[in-house]
């Protein structure tokens, strides 16, 4: 690298010049990335000629000044600007996400849990209705079981008679796994009326069942298939009105089941020896048509379907190991809870308790 004067020194690019003031006229020269560029010891400071870098006393020039050079005159700007780039970068992006925030914040009201109100509380009244018709119907079953073994079909082992409480029990689960994937898409209206309608058959039907297969089919699967198609997006419709208080609204849920598994073993029990066993499936048939008809009215989504994809069941979920102790632990527990639910009225009765 040349210099053209002595006592003078000036470093170029092909995008901008540089040029060391002093009081002698200003000599531009070529700029090598390369060379070492000595440090400038003298006085003076390099001076800004169309955006050049402004270096003061003592400071040296190094590639990275040049490469920032390079990177304001493509913006269009000054090096000051360049320099201030990655900050401005940062609170662009600040205030990119702070007006995408309020951007969500406006996008409508069909984003913002109401998280109570009376239409809010509305739909877990009507959740609660569909779990005392659906639940607390399913948990009963004991008052049916000794019924039956004392009763309807005395012939039948006690454990061939619970077989079709355990099948309505299993079946409330399962079709979670269909009902969920259509509730994601958008189809929550059609496939609970028709469960609705399945119920109140099923419920109207067994006490004119004849034969053991008879009474399994209609109590054992048609009713336990109604109950979880019904059941299975009753969770997710609620949550769709309430976050910070979620908790609470699916305790109300609960608290429906728990009424329903109370009141319907004192129904069959009040009315079996007055009406029958015909008019006290008619009377609880009655029931669930006045509490499902409520959810009906009631119950509705507020937020848009979602796409959906991947498999219906995806079995990869039980490489996470936390997962499958939970699924497990909860198989075990509810074998005990249905255990104690099947036999709790029978034992009762051959101990002579009231």
């Amino acid at each position: 690298m040349g210099l053209e004067e002595e006592g003078s020194s000036t470093i170029s690019t092909p995008q901008r010049t540089l040029v060391h003031v002093e009081n002698e006229p200003d000599v531009t020269a070529p700029y090598d990335p390369e060379a070492n560029i000595p440090h400038n010891k003298g006085g003076n400071e390099m001076t800004d000629v169309e955006g050049a870098i402004s270096i003061p006393p003592g400071a040296s020039v190094t590639p990275d000044m040049v490469e920032i050079s390079k990177y304001s005159q493509a913006m269009g700007g000054t090096d000051m600007d360049a320099r201030k780039k990655p900050c401005d970068t940062e609170k662009g992006e600040s205030s990119t996400k702070i007006d995408e925030k309020e951007a969500g914040d406006t996008l409508g009201e069909e984003y913002q849990y109401p998280d109570g109100g009376w239409r809010a509380w509305s739909v877990v009244f009507g959740g609660s209705c569909v779990t005392f018709s659906t639940f607390g119907f399913v948990n009963a079953w004991g008052a049916f079981q000794a019924y039956y073994e004392n009763v309807k079909f005395p012939d039948h082992s006690p454990s061939s008679i619970a077989w079709i409480g355990s099948i309505q029990y299993s079946l409330i689960f399962v079709p979670g796994i269909i009902v969920g994937r259509l509730f994601d898409r958008g189809y929550f209206r059609a496939p609970f009326v028709f469960a609705n309608v399945l119920l109140l058959l099923a419920t109207f039907l067994i006490p004119e069942c004849k034969q053991f297969y008879q009474t399994l089919l209609c109590q054992g699967i048609l009713t336990g298939v109604a109950s979880g198609m019904m059941f299975s997006p009753i969770l997710a419709v609620v949550s769709h009105w309430f976050k910070a208080r979620r908790q609470l609204a699916f305790g109300l849920l609960a608290v429906g089941s728990s009424i329903g598994g109370t009141v319907f073993p004192l129904i069959v029990r009040a009315a079996l020896p007055a009406v029958g066993f015909k008019w006290t499936m008619r009377i609880l048939g009655f029931v669930i048509l006045a509490t499902t008809s409520i959810a009906q009215l009631l119950l509705k989504p507020r937020l848009p379907p979602r796409k959906t994809r991947g498999r219906v069941i995806d079995i990869s979920q039980f490489k996470n190991v936390a997962f499958s102790i939970y699924t497990a632990a909860s198989v075990i527990g509810f074998l005990g809870i249905y255990t104690m639910l099947t036999y709790v009225a029978t034992y009762a009765t051959q101990r002579n308790v009231s």
